[in-house]
């Protein structure tokens, strides 16, 4: 229950509004049912601006500006019901919003412009409720004639009626997929004509350095090495020296010593207690005889070739120019060859990248051109039908003989160069209202008048396709009156079986057909205007359509006339 309305649940449906500080509205209640609702009354009253309520509720665009004079916050709340098993439903499970047994949808919008959104009490975004919004209410006003005019609009119109829009979607999916593949392709195909350049030189770098052989700790040695060959006479002339003032020259060290040991051991024999010096004098005999074997071993090792010294030097200058073009050491250049292998194996790693993009974008290109060209034999055989739906509803609209078609554009081009991610098609509604017009694009030819039943033609039709309950109509009655307008009336009653139908009208013929009927007017509060609505019954509908059909003096010619009119529809 809900302020006395108990929910069906056989179809969503709109119950509920409430309106607080919002333009001229400083407080409203309109409690909506089945069937069709009728708004009326004078112009400037601000029936507008409660379809501008709906629409902002429904994530339509707000602002400060929206805010009543004098108060910080707008707010408005809508609360529908629907069935369990409905997209709603669906929806809000996806949004992993509690479902309730309705749905309450509360906005505010402040005076400094923030605003909030809450569904079923959860917070919420302007996103979420116009999610929300494509399954509740479709409204038709002159914002949406003009979408009418716009022949890129017809396609999605013709997808509405034919139940293709899950096609289209598909095709989207598949065509941005496949946009993606080659924007991928076009990416790495970029990159590769940059690392073009930078694999030539990585190759050359590598090799050049592969081929210097690097090893750490080399140059120190080689540095050592080229020490000693440059020093190569001196310590030969100095190691022979000293080798032969201690063992080969007359009156070597290891002679005398040797001379030593001898008389030691002499007197040794006499004096025991020398023993200990002989043994001192043996002992340093035989290392001065091992220094002086080491000092001609040494002597044999001692290399002077010229050739080595100069093979050394070419090798420190090689070394010395890699430090100075890769700009560090042995073991930075080995480091850095590293990472050249690993960016060249990067390399052709996009190579082989590249390969499988292009079969898969060959794949994506296949299936999207496939769909889309699913999708357009679909799209024609939904074109007939539409035609033939929307010239029937039109000639029960008092447009007989209407010609209405579904333009396609032909392909002059391939289909691969053509695609979109609407598909491969490009329409366009052509009407002709008179007998012997050629058919025009809608734009060229709809009056007002004609304009206004084209739109409830379509809304009637695609009424029975969308699945949306709901249908506003503002001011659909424009440019037309008189029978074409009990005609109307007569068309929304018939779609209002169906579906809820809200409509704000200026005309009698159509508001007599109203299940429920609300008068709009704008009243005087103290100091302030205010915008007030009320249902009405019995007189007062009636003094409501004798005002439509008379203006200011209401005669009771003209309330009998609007009696008239009221029982004719009920009858």
């Amino acid at each position: 229950m809900y302020d006395g309305i108990k929910l069906k649940c056989l179809s969503s449906m709109l119950l509920e509004l409430t309106i607080q500080d919002f333009a001229l509205i400083a407080n409203l209640k309109i409690s909506f049912g089945p069937g069709l609702n009728i708004l009326s009354g004078e112009t400037g009253a601000g029936k507008s601006i409660i379809i501008q309520a709906i629409q902002l509720v429904l994530g339509g665009r707000g602002g400060p500006h929206l805010v009543r004079t004098g108060k910080e916050e707008a707010r408005i709340e809508a609360y529908f019901e629907y069935p369990e098993d409905s997209r709603v439903a669906q929806k809000l499970t996806d949004m992993g919003i509690d479902k309730d047994e309705a749905l309450i949808i509360r906005r505010t919008v402040s005076r400094t412009g923030k605003g909030r959104v809450f569904i079923n009490g959860t917070a919420a975004t302007l996103q979420m409720a116009a999610q929300l919004a494509t399954e509740l209410i479709s409204i038709a006003g002159q914002h949406e004639y003009q979408i009418l005019l716009r022949p890129q609009n017809h396609l999605f119109l013709l997808d509405a009626f034919g139940g293709l829009t899950y096609l289209r979607l598909g095709v989207q999916k598949d065509y941005r997929k496949w946009q993606e593949l080659r924007e991928q392709r076009r990416q790495l195909i970029e990159q590769q004509n940059t690392a073009a350049a930078r694999k030539d030189l990585l190759t050359f770098q590598l090799q050049e350095i592969r081929k210097a052989n690097l090893r750490i700790g080399e140059e120190e040695e080689l540095i050592q090495e080229k020490s000693l060959l440059a020093s190569a006479e001196k310590l030969r002339e100095w190691a022979q020296r000293a080798y032969d003032l201690l063992y080969a020259s007359s009156g070597a060290a290891t002679e005398k010593l040797s001379e030593s040991r001898t008389l030691g051991q002499s007197l040794a024999g006499i004096d025991s207690s020398l023993a200990p010096l002989v043994e001192s004098l043996d002992a340093a005999f035989f290392q001065v005889e091992d220094i002086a074997l080491r000092l001609r071993d040494y002597l044999q090792k001692i290399n002077s070739d010229p050739g080595r010294l100069e093979t050394l030097e070419d090798r420190l200058q090689e070394l010395s120019r890699l430090k100075k073009k890769y700009d560090g050491d042995t073991q930075k250049i080995l480091a850095l060859s590293a990472e050249m292998e690993q960016e060249l194996a990067g390399i052709e790693e996009r190579q082989e990248e590249l390969a499988g993009i292009d079969a898969s974008a060959a794949r994506a290109e296949e299936e999207v051109i496939r769909r889309a060209l699913d999708l357009s034999a679909k799209r024609k055989a939904a074109a007939t039908q539409l035609a033939e739906a929307v010239c029937r509803e039109l000639e029960s609209l008092h447009m007989p003989r209407t010609r209405f078609m579904v333009d396609f554009s032909p392909l002059k081009e391939e289909v691969r160069d053509i695609l979109s991610e609407n598909g491969i098609d490009e329409v366009q509604f052509l009407i002709a209202p008179n007998i012997g017009e050629d058919l025009k694009p809608l734009a060229q030819i709809a009056s007002g008048g004609e304009l206004s039943r084209i739109t409830l033609a379509l809304k009637s039709v695609l009424a029975e396709r969308d699945g949306v309950e709901t249908t506003i109509f503002d001011e659909v009655d424009a440019g037309i009156g008189g029978a074409v307008a009990e005609v109307l009336g007569r068309k929304l009653g018939d779609l209002a079986g169906r579906h809820q139908v809200i409509c704000i009208t200026h005309l009698p013929q159509i508001a007599c057909f109203a299940d429920r009927h609300y008068g709009v007017d704008k009243v005087q509060k103290g100091s302030r205007t205010e915008t007030i609505v009320k249902e009405l019954s019995g007189e007062e509908r009636v003094e409501e359509i004798a005002r439509m059909l008379g203006g200011v003096e209401i005669s009771e010619k003209t309330r009998a006339h609007a009696r008239e009119m009221i029982e004719r529809r009920r009858r």
